[in-house]
């Protein structure tokens, strides 16, 4: 099912050993879901100390994927900041009350 929304939230920020882009979006019609544009940020497995799980290599291709797909989500919205992408309008599509895909609006702004 398509439904149209908004972004609510957005939040740059590192979680364990994750960092990127953490996005809320919220509709009238289907409440709110959560999404991100993440990458790994750590070279251990925080269950197994002292295991590597990633190259240096890797987690810079996973900075420069994230890096990129922050800039095209801007790009699209019309914004030079991520605090401004709140209350961007949205597409999206939710299957079994799992959220499948979005997008930003572009044909509206």
């Amino acid at each position: 099912m398509t439904n149209l929304g908004r972004i609510a939230s957005v939040a740059l920020e590192g979680r364990k050993t994750t960092f990127g882009l953490f996005i809320s979006l919220t509709g009238r019609d289907w409440g709110t879901v959560d999404t991100s544009i993440c990458c790994i940020n750590s070279f251990s497995n925080p269950l197994r100390p002292g295991i590597s799980v990633n190259s240096q290599e890797d987690v810079d291709k996973s900075f420069m994927t994230v890096s990129k797909a922050i800039a095209e989500l801007l790009h699209k919205a019309k914004k030079t900041n991520i605090n401004d992408l709140i209350g961007v309008p949205v597409e999206v599509t939710i299957e079994n009350r799992t959220l499948v895909s979005w997008r930003v609006l572009e044909e509206v702004l």
